[in-house]
């Protein structure tokens, strides 16, 4: 009865102020969920595509990153003692179909040996296909057979065709047969978009001739799987590897650890933001009801049932608000994928994504996130209530003035002291290394300076009172007013301006450390892009070991008379260290006479570069070079299909492209130790006087209807890079904007709160002459001051915040270093918004409490 009484009826009286806080909450759990739900999708996209296409197979043997020599693949007969073994190739293509066009993941396979791997269940057949079966069906060349998922979607069926694109490369292929949903594997397959092709005319379709990616190994029965990858180990040429294929989930994982970690922090915001208004919430409900209170302690209530009392508010908020966030978090985990996919699919792998059902445990997870942090945000104001005193209580008084200038004094010392505390703490977590591979200190400093702000909040309002009051008399007697207004309620206004001063300081720091990584990767392309021109594949596959350009496009490259130049490059994948890297080749000659490479330790590049081409060294990136913690002349040991050899590093390289760390090495130094390659990019350099627009549409004209190229001028290219790094920053944006308008929205209500409690305060000031225009005057300056005071908080905090982000958490994350640029120009707008916003959220309140007649 008393919960009902005291706690929920006011709840439903005061509907607005409510429901603002339910909707912080249901906003902080939704995105907080959502990203939850989001990162799980990309990684169960990967991951349900990595068990359907491994099938049965319990191992996998490879030699990254070119792949194993098939001629050597009859020599290990002796696999048979410990299961069934089968070769796969595998790339990812673009497929084009009449419906539009998607990517496609094909795969060779032995037809003869692989259903006892995977099973295929035909449509049109019963059971599942064997081999011989299979072999009849991918016999003819340029047949492959589809799943049923990816056939549905485009309204394919057995004997229609589609176009693949490989590399640069388009081929007419026809659909053999179509695997439908059957059971098991076939089922799990069925759903991926997947082609299935005979592994000799796979080799021949992706220019992998006498080539194969991988051998995938089943068990036989009563195998143990620790002694058979042991002794595999042990009989394999040096130079293999032997994995399960949940390695591979595990290397992506790992890769996207980072990146999944640094959006659940900033999911957070929201969260908290929501915090701080059940706090505002819980502490109004407190001071507007210390006559209640106060009569229920004469009463005989307990300290232990008032605090109760309160901290049950907190948890009805909080329960509400997860109970509508819950739901709300799938759109938002939907929406985050779409954010997200641009920035995992360059800089992480491919990925099919879809966001899971919810489940009972994802309604589990919201109360989780909701309930706790929820009693720690009411603990302090429902322990106020507890203590206070019933006869001061009733009479509606506040404790003696003595009393109160020596609680006053006290907090005001604890509050200093603890500021000074959080101070160092802050300063001595950014100093610390990562933890886990994550950046967790980092992050603990940032919120040591978030708590800082929050500590400063009552002492800023007080101070900027007092300063302005002067300035706003020229306004008129509403601005002296507005002024005393906020130096009076400063205790009640600190917890709605300090979650709206982290919400902006956040935004600033973000802004802040965006605009300097973009300055900086501009600075880095236009240091870097010498060339007149890129090339590189229509359909830019997201592959371990991407098709290669085609020779009538390398050789169009080369004989066009404008080109003086022509640097190749090839990019692949290579395990290093139980993590997936880049390596990368390129002609150094090439790269000496015309490129440009910016290095860290600065000096001549192209020293530099001459030496490292003439000892045969690499050059590794930044991102590799703080990954791994090696420095220029560090030795490292790689895999080469000759067994493990050791290589020095020449130097480190500014590399933005990528965040797992890359390796570059000269071409004739890659095709020692790894074997020949091919180009999947290039760059042209073009005679001087050539006009690279020209040149470009005379090459693709010279290759019309023989290859699908993209060819970027310099410029062009240099604006793709800037689109694809606004996107990445997408998601970002959207989470801080939710932040900032709840934190808004509780200063409307924080606002609505105070005007409703001075009702008869601002009867008195109209029966004393001031008109309904006044009074609105005085609420809108006084909402103004508190979003001016926000602001300026936020500027500072947020600057505090950056440097966090720029020197501690970014390079810790991804390896990136960049140089500090302040936004001077989205400062002074974010200022005018916020104070436009602020006093925007006053009107309602000011309407509200002048609409009654004086009369009434």
């Amino acid at each position: 009865m008393l919960f009902s009484r005291l706690i929920l009826r006011p709840l439903l009286t005061q509907r607005l102020r409510s429901l603002v806080t339910i909707l912080g909450v249901a906003l902080g759990v939704a995105v907080m969920l959502g990203i939850q739900l989001a990162n799980s999708a990309s990684l169960r996209g990967f991951s349900s595509a990595l068990n359907a296409v491994s099938g049965k197979a319990s191992l996998e043997i490879a030699c990254p990153p070119a792949g194993l020599d098939e001629n050597q693949i009859p020599g290990l007969s002796w696999l048979r003692q410990w299961g069934i073994a089968t070769p796969v190739i595998e790339a990812e293509v673009l497929a084009e179909t009449a419906h539009g066009s998607e990517m496609l993941k094909v795969i060779g396979i032995d037809a003869l040996r692989d259903p006892a791997l995977r099973d295929y269940a035909l449509l049109g057949q019963e059971g599942e296909a064997a081999g011989t079966q299979l072999l009849s069906v991918l016999a003819v060349p340029n047949t492959l057979i589809l799943t049923h998922g990816f056939a549905a979607r485009h309204g394919l069926t057995q004997g229609s065709s589609l176009r693949l694109i490989i590399g640069d490369r388009a081929l007419e292929c026809h659909v053999a047969a179509v695997i439908g949903e059957g059971e098991g594997t076939s089922a799990s397959l069925s759903a991926q978009p997947l082609a299935v092709m005979d592994i000799a005319y796979a080799q021949d379709l992706l220019g992998r001739t006498g080539k194969i990616d991988r051998l995938e190994l089943r068990l036989h029965e009563g195998v143990s799987l620790e002694s058979a990858e042991q002794g595999l180990r042990q009989r394999l040429p040096s130079g293999w590897t032997v994995q399960r294929p949940q390695r591979r989930t595990e290397a992506v994982e790992k890769m996207l650890a980072a990146f999944h970690f640094n959006l659940t922090m900033l999911s957070g915001i929201a969260l908290v933001v929501g915090l701080f208004l059940i706090y505002n919430t819980v502490s109004v409900s407190v001071m507007t009801r210390r006559a209640e209170i106060g009569m229920l302690r004469t009463l005989g209530v307990t300290r232990g049932q008032i605090l109760r009392l309160f901290l049950g508010e907190a948890v009805v908020l909080a329960m509400i608000g997860a109970v509508l966030g819950v739901p709300l978090a799938k759109g938002l985990a939907a929406a985050a994928v779409a954010l997200t996919s641009t920035t995992v699919e360059t800089l992480y792998v491919a990925q099919s994504a879809v966001v899971p059902e919810l489940t009972v445990l994802h309604w589990f997870a919201g109360f989780i996130i909701a309930l706790p942090l929820a009693l720690v945000a009411a603990a302090r104001p429902a322990l106020e209530a507890a203590n206070i005193s019933p006869v001061e209580a009733i009479a509606e008084i506040e404790p003696t003035s003595s009393a109160t200038v020596e609680s006053r004094g006290r907090a005001s010392f604890w509050r200093r002291l603890a500021l000074l505390v959080i101070l160092i703490l802050g300063s001595w977590c950014a100093m610390q290394p990562p933890l886990l591979g994550l950046p967790l200190w980092g992050y603990a400093s940032a919120f040591c300076a978030i708590v800082a702000a929050t500590l400063v909040v009552p002492g800023t309002l007080i101070w900027t009172a007092n300063r302005l009051r002067s300035v706003l008399g020229k306004l008129g007697i509403e601005g002296r007013l507005a002024a005393s207004q906020i130096s009076a309620s400063h205790r009640r206004l600190s917890v709605s301006v300090a979650a709206l001063a982290v919400s902006l300081a956040l935004t600033i720091a973000i802004a802040v450390m965006v605009g300097s990584f973009r300055e900086t990767v501009i600075l880095w392309v236009d240091q870097t892009l010498g060339a007149d021109l890129y090339v590189r594949p229509a359909a830019l596959s997201r592959s371990a070991n991407p098709p290669s350009l085609s020779p009538a496009t390398i050789a169009a490259m080369h004989t066009h008379p404008q080109v003086l130049a022509v640097e190749a490059h090839r990019s692949m994948e290579l395990p290093f260290r139980d993590r997936q890297i880049r390596l990368s080749t390129g002609d150094f000659e090439v790269m000496l006479q015309h490129g440009r490479m910016v290095f860290k330790s600065g000096g001549d590049s192209a020293a530099t570069l001459r030496a490292a081409r003439t000892a045969g060294e690499l050059l590794a990136s930044e991102s590799f070079a703080l990954r791994f913690q090696v420095n220029a002349g560090s030795s490292i040991q790689l895999n080469t299909p000759n067994g493990p050899h050791e290589f020095r590093i020449a130097a480190i390289f500014y590399d933005y492209s990528n965040d797992r760390g890359t390796l570059t090495m000269d071409q004739s130094l890659f095709a020692k130790y790894f074997g020949e390659s091919q180009p999947t990019h290039m760059a042209i350099y073009l005679k001087p006087g050539a006009d690279a627009e020209q040149v470009r549409d005379e090459i693709l004209r010279s290759l019309s209807g023989k290859a699908r190229l993209m060819i970027f001028t310099n410029a062009s290219l240099r604006a793709e890079v800037l689109k694809v790094f606004d996107s990445t920053f997408a998601i970002t944006w959207a989470l801080e904007i939710i932040a900032v308008f709840v934190a808004m929205a509780g200063v409307a209500a924080t606002m609505l709160t105070l005007v409703l409690e001075r009702q008869k305060e601002m009867r008195l000031l109209r029966l004393a002459g001031a008109d309904a225009a006044q009074v609105r005057r005085t609420i809108v300056i006084e909402s103004g001051l508190l979003g001016l005071v926000g602001q300026g908080l936020g500027i500072a905090v947020g600057m505090l915040l950056s440097l966090v982000l720029i020197h501690v958490i970014n390079p810790q994350s991804f390896g990136w270093s960049m140089q500090l640029h302040v936004p001077w120009l989205f400062l002074a707008a974010s200022t005018l918004l916020t104070l436009f916003g602020t006093m925007l959220a006053g009107l309602y309140p000011a309407w509200r409490i002048t609409r009654q007649s004086l009369r009434a």
